[in-house]
């Protein structure tokens, strides 16, 4: 974004529109792109010449057809002329990476849209509704099983449950960190972890009880970190000599691989209860994409799901599989690519599918979330975890290879990168594109699955939370990246972090100035921490009938 565009958008925000009229036209000289045009565009609206900004809108659209953000304006203007027909096409595209709120005044629209159209033939098609609601409905192998007696009670128990929990473990942070030193809110707080199946963290705030209590404490912190190892049983002796071998002691990051893998039922545990909220687990057919060593298989099979896993390392495979072996878990484990020709007929489709850290790794995302889609069961419901390379936690230090700032390089820079600071070759780096949280929800709905995020992070205290961390990377930005990197890799580096810094704190004095409006701050504060604050984006969706 030029200089021009940036104060024009400012001047547009303070309701300085011939100000911003003039800088946008500017702007447009000096950058012709997408989201220029469509500023411009949102310029004209604002000045009442509408002609202009479907010109804009449009242009911005022929520059970028996936610009999504063009087309909801877009679409939204047309509807608002009553021209229904041309407008739905341009409010399906925008619904692909809404959020729910706004996803939902567009479905609105989209329904107002599609009644106009389909006017003339309302009385054939409320026969013909009339009529098939007079036949049961037959069951078919891609479409998951209609909820049983009971389970939609079941579903409405746990995420009350969850919600109820989630809010209880709020209030115990919050009183730890408001007073550090009571001992007994710091063990209420770790209760509250391990009830909400998080035994890795409660086991820390055990860890840190421990060293100070007093000598009886100490005896039930002890039993409460014995509690948080209950798990281990679930390492059966090849698979546990595994994670203490030279594969996990050495090389690059390792202390971060061992923990990752010894986090896995537990991992896997808390998956499984983001999922049961939306979907039932038992009897469900759930596949595991990049199941690796069967962790998450183990945590949906104790469910009473039927668990299939696919996995493409060989070597991986081959541990998982034992590892299910010895434990007597019945899955059907194979070395096998979703990508490849024929899969869907060799395992057949699921009403569950996890998809945890595969996509950053695999070199076409697309062509991946496409076979996925095709495996997902109508109303079959898929978690995703991926990645977030704006996050300062993968800014400080990335979570494949520890390297500051490598997640915001191209791919051909970040293996340059990999190769100065591990002194490997580029054949060991493992990860593939880095893409934009628009860009998932964006090809994921383009098969008919829309993603929604997990959790909420609404309040102004969610982002103060992560200006601390936003400093460390400014402050991290101004100290060498590394001794061995290209002085034009290392400025690009800073650069990017500064401009996301940037970016943080410019929506953060937006926030500031709507404090009176408490509905469009939250708002704000939502999509500020979700779009560069989270480490991972963790996504549940569903594919629609």
């Amino acid at each position: 974004m030029t200089a021009d565009h940036q104060l024009a958008v400012e001047s547009y925000r303070k309701g300085a529109l011939t100000e911003a009229d003039k800088l946008m036209a500017s702007a447009l000289i000096q950058e012709e792109n997408c989201e220029t045009w469509n500023d411009w565009a949102m310029v004209q609206l604002a000045l009442g010449r509408k002609h202009e900004a479907e010109k804009g809108f449009r242009k911005a659209l022929q520059l970028d057809q996936s610009y999504d953000k063009a087309a909801a304006n877009l679409g939204i203007l047309l509807f608002s002329a009553t021209k229904f027909t041309e407008s739905a096409p341009y409010l399906q595209q925008a619904c692909a990476t809404a959020d729910a709120q706004e996803r939902e005044t567009l479905k609105r629209m989209l329904t107002k849209c599609e009644s106009t159209r389909a006017g003339s033939f309302a009385m054939v098609s409320n026969a013909s509704l009339s009529a098939a609601a007079a036949k049961p409905a037959k069951a078919t192998p891609n479409a998951t099983p209609e909820l049983s007696e009971g389970e939609p009670a079941l579903l409405k128990i746990y995420r009350k449950f969850d919600t109820e929990l989630a809010n209880l473990r709020a209030e115990a942070q919050n009183f730890a960190a408001k007073y550090p030193d009571n001992t007994e809110g710091r063990f209420f707080l770790a209760d509250i972890l391990l009830a909400s199946g998080r035994a890795d963290e409660a086991f820390l705030e055990y860890e840190k009880i421990k060293a100070t209590a007093s000598p009886n404490q100490v005896r039930r912190a002890q039993q409460g970190m014995q509690q948080c190892l209950a798990d281990r049983d679930y390492f059966p002796p090849a698979y546990a000599n595994r994670l203490i071998s030279g594969e996990y002691f050495s090389g690059i990051n390792s202390a971060v691989w061992r923990s990752y893998a010894n986090r896995e039922i537990q991992r896997g545990r808390a998956i499984a209860r983001q999922v049961r909220k939306h979907i039932p687990l038992s009897g469900r057919r759930m596949l595991d994409v990049g199941c690796g060593y069967g962790g998450t298989l183990i945590s949906f099979a104790e469910q009473g799901c039927d668990v299939t896993g696919v996995e493409i390392d060989a070597e991986r495979a081959r541990v998982g599989q034992k590892r299910l072996a010895d434990l007597g878990i019945k899955s059907d484990y194979r070395l096998d690519d979703i990508c490849a020709p024929g899969i869907k007929e060799r395992i057949g489709t699921f009403d569950i599918i996890v998809v945890q850290d595969v996509l950053e790794h695999v070199m076409d995302p697309g062509l991946t979330i496409a076979a996925l889609a095709q495996l997902l069961r109508r109303n079959g419901v898929i978690y995703v975890v991926v990645g977030n390379k704006y996050s300062p936690d993968q800014l400080m230090a990335d979570h494949h290879y520890a390297q500051a700032g490598m997640t915001i390089l191209s791919r051909p820079q970040a293996i340059e990168y990999f190769k100065v600071a591990t002194g490997s070759g580029a054949e060991s780096y493992g990860v593939g594109y880095w893409r934009t949280e628009a860009y998932y929800r964006r090809m994921f709905a383009r098969h008919g699955v829309q993603l929604d995020h997990l959790g909420n992070f609404s309040n102004v205290h969610h982002v103060l939370w992560y200006a601390k961390c936003v400093l460390d990377v400014c402050k991290r930005a101004e100290k060498e990246i590394h001794p061995k990197l290209p002085a034009v890799l290392q400025e690009r580096i800073r650069r990017r972090m500064l401009t996301v810094a940037r970016y943080f704190a410019h929506i953060s004095d937006i926030i500031a100035q709507t404090e009176s409006d408490s509905k469009l701050q939250a708002t704000i504060c939502d999509r500020l921490v979700k779009k560069i604050c989270l480490p991972t984006w963790a996504f549940v969706g569903r594919k629609e009938s």
